[in-house]
């Protein structure tokens, strides 16, 4: 199915065969841009369209709508006498649009549904059109235009990632791999990095304490400090993670469990570090 625009006399002007997605940085949102191309057929006569928006559907019977957005560039649009014509759109997206976009792809290629609406102008003739059409946007394209927006910057916990120093640059490239594992659809292999982060890391001395820490958590856990605690919880971090480095492994981590543990090690890194510092 092409998206494609007609005169009022039902005449196919032009048809768009495929769209570009990419996106930008937003203030506190994120930008994505569609580039439809059209391939322009004979026109009789020159021929003009107002009134242009872009409608944005998630691929299903609810139509459930992601967002509006009009054309870069002034109105009324002249069509191409060439053979090609192009329009541009972009559409703000919030965190919580996004977050729900990629629960719904679950790592893997999904579809818009794009209507175009506007009037036709020739001459003395004019006329509306409404026309939609289904387009898929791949994984590869879509994680680009997820990197382009910044919103990977965030972890999806809108948790700002730490400067990572030249002793740590390991670290930040199993993080990368978490991430990108996650967007991915791998699960598991992005769990896996998260405990690859804490064997490669000794940020504390967490490990000296364990031991006691683990015992007075039996006996008299009210009395835990605060470092004590931060042992624990750096303790059970790493055997959540633990299952995908085993051969029999029956269960496979969920999104939201991917999520977690990621967003977790993540918070825990930042924590301490800010600690270090202080």
């Amino acid at each position: 199915m092409y998206l494609t625009i007609k005169d009022t006399q039902g005449y196919a002007l032009a048809e768009c065969k495929g769209m570009v997605i990419n996106g930008l940085p937003g203030l506190g949102s994120y930008t994505c841009c569609l580039h439809l191309e059209f391939n322009v057929n004979h026109l009789k006569t020159e021929t003009f369209l107002r009134h242009v928006y872009l409608r944005i559907d998630w691929d299903d019977d609810a139509q459930r709508m992601i967002g509006f957005a009009l054309p870069e560039g002034s109105q009324p649009i002249r069509i191409s006498t060439s053979n090609q014509h192009h329009m541009n759109f972009r559409f703000v997206l919030s965190h919580s649009q996004l977050e729900t976009i990629e629960s719904l792809r679950a790592g893997g290629n999904f579809n818009f549904r794009l209507w175009l609406n506007g009037e036709v102008v020739q001459g003395t003739q004019s006329g509306p059109f409404s026309e939609y059409a289904v387009f898929t946007v791949k994984q590869a394209d879509w994680i680009n235009a997820l990197k382009n927006m910044a919103f990977q910057k965030t972890i999806m916990y809108e948790i700002p990632l730490p400067d990572f120093s030249d002793n740590s640059l390991s670290a930040q490239k199993h993080f990368e791999r978490a991430q990108n594992y996650l967007y991915q659809g791998n699960y598991d292999d992005s769990v896996g990095e998260c405990r690859k982060i804490f064997e490669l890391l000794e940020i504390d001395k967490a490990g000296n304490i364990l031991g006691s820490a683990r015992n007075k958590y039996h006996d008299d856990r009210e009395k835990l400090s605060i470092q004590e605690r931060m042992a624990l919880l750096k303790d059970i971090l790493k055997l959540f993670t633990h299952k995908p480095h085993h051969a029999n492994q029956t269960e496979e981590y969920s999104r939201d469990q991917a999520k977690l543990i990621l967003g977790s090690t993540i918070a825990y890194f930042c924590a301490m570090l800010k600690k270090h510092d202080a």
